[in-house]
């Protein structure tokens, strides 16, 4: 299991994991977009395709990941092991601790999703979907193209931003921003909007 988890009964995808420990709904909340649902969706089925199954398939592909080189690069190492994708995952952790208050994010809520019982589990579950969504897109398009990333952090940094100022933007001209507060604003840790409806970021976010 990924040392940087907090670990939860042994489980992961690589051995002991089954369908059952998979909140399929999760994949699917009111922030993740499809292209993301998608990609979690596949991966926990075992289904992504990842160069060890493009190499089954008789596909010719580059079959170590380019950051690792040595490493062959099937979903798991992609996702989880990758250096840049730790960078990534630390990030989140620390996100979720936060808006959590104190509890850590387990293997098995990153990989199979959050039961969702509150807006804050919504959110965990949209960080998670988007991290999943970025590192393989990444990795993927840097084997496709034979290049090799130094880091994905900023990258995904911005990607986050993004969808945040998107949202705020329409909930801003639908005059809901009370909504927008409750989906985005939990402890402020992402963001948060001052007295003056202006839109502020928190922690790593403010760059």
């Amino acid at each position: 299991m990924a040392e940087y988890f907090q670990r939860t009964s042994d489980k992961c995808l690589s051995n002991h994991w089954t369908e059952n420990d998979t909140n399929w709904s999760s994949f699917f909340n009111c922030c993740t977009s499809g292209s993301m649902a998608e990609i979690s969706w596949r991966f926990a089925k075992n289904r992504l395709a990842d160069p060890t199954y493009l190499l089954k398939a008789n596909i010719r592909v580059t079959e170590n990941c380019q950051v690792c080189e040595k490493i062959t690069a099937n979903a798991w190492h992609m996702i989880i092991e990758c250096p840049l994708a730790k960078e990534i995952w630390g990030l989140v952790i620390a996100w979720a601790s936060n808006i959590w208050q104190g509890r850590r994010l387990s293997l098995v809520d990153a990989l199979c999703g959050v039961k969702e019982n509150n807006r804050s589990d919504i959110l965990i579950n949209f960080l998670t979907n988007s991290a999943k969504f970025y590192i393989y897109v990444q990795l993927i398009t840097a084997m496709k193209n034979d290049t090799h990333p130094t880091s994905l952090r900023d990258g995904y940094l911005k990607g986050i931003k993004s969808k945040i100022l998107i949202t705020f933007s329409w909930h801003k001209g639908m005059n809901k921003m009370d909504s927008f507060k409750d989906q985005w604003c939990i402890g402020e840790v992402l963001c948060s909007v001052n007295r003056g409806g202006e839109l502020k970021w928190g922690g790593v976010l403010d760059l």
